[in-house]
């Protein structure tokens, strides 16, 4: 089967559905399941876990590097956290420069995303020459115009200032989906 990776560097952390490159991705991993095809990528980057929650959907089977700096650092651990994932092959690896020169390295077709230029990515992506690589999908010169909306700062207001009409929930983010969450938990069409 052919292997197919994404080259992406880190996308800005506050991310929806609507934002380009996350758009892309998923169209990029729905068009791998269509060809029959593997997607070769890594555990415990930046928006991995919309990579996987993407594959799940499409049936796309995944052989996943993991790096030794990752808190995702073994199979059991990734297949906890997405019971319904198709796993060919799992590859421990030492550094994420590693991970990232493993996944680009060995995979048939890499589409290009979102590549900051003299970046590891990018860097990675011109040893490996043009003719394995796609970039009808890159989208490296979108400027991120998201927005934020302005919540108030618990410095400024004490929660009896907030207006009632919220609903606050302090939280860490998570790696993954949430025990018991839909691996649609992007809340986007994968």
């Amino acid at each position: 089967m052919t292997t197919y990776a994404i080259a992406c560097s880190h996308l800005p952390h506050s991310i929806s559905g609507a934002d380009l490159p996350i758009g892309k991705m998923a169209t990029i991993i729905r068009s791998i399941g269509e060809l029959g095809g593997v997607l070769f990528t890594s555990a415990g980057e930046l928006h991995w876990n919309l990579q996987l929650c993407a594959a799940i959907i499409h049936g796309v089977p995944v052989n996943l590097v993991c790096s030794r700096e990752s808190s995702f650092c073994s199979e059991e651990s990734v297949r906890d956290a997405f019971p319904h994932l198709k796993i060919l092959s799992f590859e421990l690896v030492n550094s994420n420069n590693d991970r990232d020169s493993v996944v680009l390295n060995r995979a048939d077709l890499i589409y290009s995303l979102w590549c900051r230029s003299g970046g590891n990515i990018a860097t990675l992506l011109e040893k490996k020459g043009s003719k394995a690589i796609d970039y009808s999908n890159d989208c490296s010169s979108f400027r991120w115009k998201g927005f934020q909306k302005q919540l108030f700062s618990v410095n400024e207001k004490s929660i009896e200032e907030i207006p009632e009409a919220y609903l606050w929930h302090w939280t860490r983010s998570p790696f993954a989906r949430w025990p018991d969450e839909q691996e649609e938990f992007y809340g986007i069409e994968l």
